[in-house]
Formats: C-alpha cells, sequence, structure tokens
C-alpha cells in the first residue's frame, strides 16, 4: 500500500459482527453436541485499506523507471558511435562532391 488508511467504519461494523458471532457460538456451545448445527464462523475483516485513488496509483505504477548510471552510458556510448559512423558518411559523401567538383573544372579548362 502507498498510503495505507484505516478504515474505522469496518472496524465498527467487525465490532457489532463479533458480539453477534461471540452471541451464536454461545448459543452454539450450550446446545447439545448431537443437536447442533455447524459451527458458526466468523468472516475475517480488513481494516487497512489503500488511500489514494485508482488514479494516483495509476500514475504512480506507470512512471518511468529511471535509467542507471550504467546503462546511461552505455546508451550515450552507442549514441556516440553512431554519430561518429553519420560523420564518416557525411565526409565521405563531401568527399565525392568535392571530386565532382573537380573533374567539372578540370573538364572546363579551369583550375
Amino acid at each position: 500500500m502507498y498510503k495505507p488508511h484505516f478504515d474505522f467504519a469496518a472496524w465498527e461494523a467487525y465490532q457489532e459482527a463479533l458480539e453477534a458471532y461471540n452471541a451464536e457460538m454461545a448459543a452454539w456451545l450450550s446446545t447439545p453436541e448431537e443437536d447442533r448445527g455447524e459451527q458458526p464462523m466468523l468472516e475475517q475483516a480488513v481494516f487497512w485499506v489503500e488511500g489514494l485513488s485508482q488514479e494516483e496509483l495509476d500514475a504512480i505504477k506507470n512512471q518511468p523507471v529511471p535509467e542507471l548510471q550504467e546503462q546511461k552510458i552505455a546508451r550515450l556510448e552507442d549514441e556516440l558511435a553512431a554519430t561518429k559512423l553519420a560523420n564518416l558518411d557525411t565526409m565521405d559523401a563531401l568527399f565525392d562532391v568535392y571530386l565532382t567538383v573537380l573533374d567539372l573544372q578540370i573538364a572546363a579548362g579551369g583550375e
């Protein structure tokens, strides 16, 4: 539970049920064994309940998990490697453009 709350109304209802159970149990015990029916039972009660609404619980449960330092380092290393590869591709493309411009200048008779 995130914000436990004591349900006083449930406790009061349980106290009333307990009194009734004790009376039923006393009557059952005072009855001869051969005339007894099933032993009275008392339902277990829950007094502590969640104090947050379902929306508040959903907000807590759906929070993103913080990234561990090791995970962040690994992610950043991967991003850096990908960026370096992209930069190499860009530099290779620029070199091809440079060679094309040189070829055009030579073909046009310029320097």
